[in-house]
């Protein structure tokens, strides 16, 4: 439990050093006690750490305090080299980001390649995660080798099809809807009803995607100023999340109908049968 909340809050930014030490200190400790360890906990602990260094490091740099975010991104340094080869990827993503902000251009460029390149390492549903997650750096997402590198993911996963196939679709879609990239994103939700077709269990990421789509599309259209779109996509992410919610009390009152109609048709052959 202490691992899990870690992770939620080492996201904030507006965390002290001390604290932020301190409580990830306290998450990791209660996550190595643990007699079977979730490597997905161990994983979210590292990138919610990560992340809050971003943030912090984002923070102080905006407010001109530019020796504590150079502190602050020795740190997450140190994080990333000594990081899994699973959240690895993900770190050098914040230390892209962090290296932009500090006006080093080259390092950024350096940690996107070294992130690029230990992509491979990865399960394909997690590659496709962490280029999601690398594509959330300023000019990640139009980079032609980010792009090449999705599309060869896209490629390899169709070919291997069933949920694995799915998932990438899945973290694609998310990404392009991170990015406000509408029509990329209806491209690869068809895909994936294409998928539905021979394997209707796959349904479940797709209504997955159209959740959380129409959330990222509302954040997007938030930070461009467009009020009129961001209630558009509110909306229908409220009517997904409804229709999602009403499911089972629609598939209790069709059972309910099917096994009524069942026993109309059944009467007169038990009558005939007395």
């Amino acid at each position: 439990a202490a691992a899990n909340i870690g992770a939620i809050l080492l996201r904030r930014a507006d965390l002290l050093p001390q604290s932020a030490d301190g409580l990830f200190a306290l998450a990791d400790e209660s996550y190595k006690a643990q007699k079977v360890r979730d490597p997905r906990i161990g994983h979210d602990l590292l990138v919610a750490r990560g992340r809050g260094l971003l943030n912090s490091a984002q923070t102080r740099i905006e407010r001109g305090l530019r020796q504590q975010a150079v502190n602050l991104t020795g740190q997450l340094d140190t994080m990333t080299r000594i990081a899994p080869e699973s959240s690895a990827p993900v770190l050098l993503g914040f230390n892209q980001q962090v290296s932009l902000m500090m006006g080093n251009t080259g390092g950024a460029r350096a940690s996107l390649e070294n992130a690029l390149n230990r992509l491979g390492k990865l399960p394909l549903p997690q590659q496709a995660a962490a280029l999601r997650s690398l594509a959330e750096g300023d000019g990640v997402y139009q980079d032609n080798t980010v792009q090449n590198t999705l599309s060869a993911l896209t490629a390899m996963a169709e070919k291997r099809g069933g949920a694995e196939y799915a998932q990438v679709l899945f973290e694609v879609g998310l990404m392009h809807a991170k990015n406000g990239n509408e029509v990329a994103l209806r491209l690869v939700q068809q895909k994936l009803q294409d998928a539905i077709k021979s394997t209707p269990e796959l349904a479940v990421y797709d209504e997955k995607l159209r959740g959380m789509a129409e959330v990222a599309l509302a954040w997007k259209a938030r930070k461009a100023g467009n009020p009129a779109a961001v209630e558009l996509h509110l909306r229908q992410a409220a009517s997904l999340v409804s229709g999602v919610l009403d499911a089972p009390a629609r598939s209790k009152a069709a059972d309910a109908a099917s096994a009524s109609n069942a026993s109309a048709a059944a009467g007169p052959v038990a009558s005939e049968g007395k």
